[in-house]
């Protein structure tokens, strides 16, 4: 079976227990997107912080891919993170196949980390993705300057996050040299 008839399953299996089915390409961007709300809820909580990050993450992605419906996403959002542990599987298996076709394991990454920074600062984020209608717009430049920040800062992944992320890359195969290397730094941390 081909990586993309792979995904076509898990595609037709995580439909078949929902009342209003997803079209493919909203399928994969909710893989793209579960690392994110895994790492977010990975103290068993999303609180309005949380909420506001990953609400912007998929505005931001229905507005660069026009073809993707908002309130689908956010309708399938609630519900994988409200079920985050029973889906597990079914969206690392979808997202192992995408990280390894599409070579996204230092995104991959990098996402998590981003998710975790939100996670451990609530009041500077809650400024950065509030409900303000004037988001801040994030150039790849700033987002290397807050994954430089993270590192700096290597406190700021709980030991619940950080397990979450290194489950996560050790099940995609994403747990390239790169990423080893970032969790070396906060496995190493005091």
């Amino acid at each position: 079976m081909s990586e993309l008839d792979e995904l076509k399953t898990l595609w037709e299996e995580y439909n078949f227990n929902r009342l209003e089915p997803i079209d493919f390409d909203t399928f994969q961007e909710l893989v793209w997107f579960y690392p994110i709300l895994a790492v977010l809820s990975a103290d068993n909580n999303i609180d309005g912080a949380e909420r506001n990050f990953y609400l912007e993450q998929l505005e931001k992605k229905a507005h660069q891919e026009e073809h993707l419906q908002i309130s689908v996403l956010k309708r399938e959002a609630k519900y994988i993170a409200e079920n985050i542990r029973l889906l597990e599987n079914l969206f690392i298996s979808a997202l192992k196949i995408l990280v390894k076709s599409k070579g996204w394991q230092n995104a991959l990454m990098d996402n998590m980390l981003n998710a975790a920074k939100v996670s451990y600062e609530p009041w500077q984020t809650k400024t950065l993705y509030g409900n303000s209608e004037n988001h801040l717009k994030f150039s790849k430049k700033v987002l290397d300057l807050v994954l430089e920040d993270v590192l700096d800062k290597k406190e700021r992944v709980s030991e619940e996050e950080l397990a979450v992320i290194v489950n996560i890359l050790q099940k995609t195969e994403a747990l390239n040299e790169r990423n080893q290397m970032i969790l070396e730094v906060f496995e190493n941390s005091p």
